[in-house]
């Protein structure tokens, strides 16, 4: 199974198109340092936190939301072959 490259969008615009969307925010992180929060991890006594992880995709540098890892396995739990093919992971456990 693998996901389908043709609704990654580039890196300008989001990581993950069918991630971003629905998002108010997919460039800045909720916690970390520096520009879009992407320079360093993120140290929760020290940083900034967002009002409301579930409008981030990204928590810190490289860690998505659990709003964006919902999504995510929804999206290979149920998703058409325009997310994931040749078939979702509710399909393949049928085939058990």
């Amino acid at each position: 199974i693998v996901l389908n490259k043709a609704n990654l969008c580039d890196f300008d615009n989001s990581l993950w198109f069918f991630v971003c969307q629905g998002f108010n925010d997919s460039r800045t992180a909720c916690c970390g340092l520096g520009e879009f929060g992407g320079a360093a991890s993120c140290f929760p006594l020290i940083d900034s936190l967002c009002s409301n992880a579930s409008n981030h995709v990204f928590w810190d540098y490289v860690h998505p939301t659990s709003a964006a890892y919902h999504m995510i396995a929804r999206r290979l739990w149920d998703g058409s072959v325009d997310d994931i093919l040749p078939f979702n992971l509710r399909q393949l456990s049928l085939l058990v």
